[in-house]
């Protein structure tokens, strides 16, 4: 698509990019192929999350961007066929750090915005909804163990196919997942839903504090670390 606005679109059976991604009668570098590999699959994503289950409003455009976002990376570092590119976590910081980023201007909002018109949602396709959300997903993915997490979008697809659902479907989906895994490595009672408030809901970047605790001979007796919640958000 020549001029086009955006890397790539994933329009149903007919993804359009940017023409400047296709690199046509070039050699690309490690750098550029691992950015045009890295859209194919961010679209490809999308065909479930964007295209088999949508939002229902603008609030949830993490739905889709995190996702797809974070999947792209999760495939590039895992199938065989795209060994070459198993140091792409590295680049996911700076997909991460393009969420710090906005997250720390007077601009920020919370990765599950509250959203009036159309035309006001198209100010939160940034690093927040790309790149602090797909963070979070790779927290569940953590929490919930790559197993449990592929169990719960199994789910969520086929309960959800061809509708529209927000915050609270997802996240239910991944508790209910979380309670069947009968694991207390994050406590008995770990809730999705109130660790979700606090970091999707929310806005602005947390503080680390240092405590630091010296001997008589100024060597390292204790270190302690509090992380304070940002009190902008």
């Amino acid at each position: 698509m020549p001029e086009f606005n955006a890397g790539a679109m994933e329009n149903v059976a007919c993804v359009t990019f940017n023409e400047a991604e296709l690199h046509r009668g070039q050699t690309m570098t490690l750098d550029e192929s691992m950015t045009l590999t890295n859209t194919i699959l961010h679209e490809l994503a999308h065909q479930w999350f964007g295209n088999l289950v949508t939002m229902k409003w603008w609030n949830d455009l993490w739905l889709n961007e995190s996702f797809a976002t974070y999947m792209s990376y999760l495939v590039m570092t895992q199938a065989p066929e795209l060994v070459k590119y198993k140091e792409a976590w590295i680049d996911f910081m700076g997909r991460k750090f393009e969420g710090i980023n906005a997250d720390i201007l007077k601009t920020t909002h919370p990765v599950v915005n509250s959203i009036k018109s159309v035309s006001e949602a198209e100010s939160v396709f940034d690093g927040i909804s790309y790149g602090k959300g797909a963070s979070f997903l790779k927290q569940a993915n953590k929490v919930l163990g790559q197993d449990n997490m592929k169990y719960a979008l199994h789910t969520y697809f086929q309960k959800y196919k061809w509708g529209n659902t927000e915050f609270a479907d997802f996240i239910g989906t991944l508790q209910k997942a979380y309670d069947s895994k009968n694991d207390t490595s994050m406590g008995s009672f770990f809730q999705f839903t109130e660790f979700c408030d606090q970091w999707l809901k929310s806005s602005g970047v947390n503080t680390l504090e240092p405590h630091v605790e010296l001997n008589a001979d100024q060597s390292l007796k204790d270190l302690r670390i509090s992380q304070l919640i940002d009190p902008a958000g």
